[in-house]
């Protein structure tokens, strides 16, 4: 489930962050949202951000389409990846930047767990990594 959080911005970045979700036909807020997912994403990798109380190890999934259909609910729920996609994700498509870094982020994974995933595990013969680094 996503949450809202409020934010006060100087009137200088309000005005710059207006302008750049404009260039890209997005709103303030939508871009806003991205810039925070991408520097959660930073700091966790850096190490700045403790690991929730009582964590586990990382999950041992096969494949991307495993780790969605086993969490199917948690990232519907999130309303960041519409319902069709994820079908799509679970039947093999290969997932967009912003998707893996949303699912990591999701379920507490990191970046780099998730875009190592095979996309299907071998399940349609497709083995290929998720990441497009």
């Amino acid at each position: 489930m996503s949450k809202r959080v409020f934010l006060t911005l100087p009137d200088g970045v309000a005005a710059d962050l207006k302008r750049w979700a404009d260039s890209e036909s997005n709103n303030s807020a939508g871009l806003a949202g991205f810039l925070v997912e991408q520097a959660v994403r930073q700091a966790k990798e850096e190490g700045k951000i403790p690991p929730p109380p009582g964590g586990s190890p990382l999950p041992e999934y096969k494949s991307l389409s495993q780790l969605v259909m086993h969490n199917l609910s948690k990232l519907a729920e999130s309303g960041k990846l519409p319902q069709k996609r994820l079908k799509e994700l679970m039947d093999g498509d290969r997932p967009t930047e912003v998707e893996v870094l949303r699912i990591a982020l999701l379920l507490e994974l990191t970046e780099e767990y998730v875009s190592d995933l095979p996309i299907n595990g071998g399940v349609n013969g497709d083995k290929t990594k998720t990441g497009t680094k």
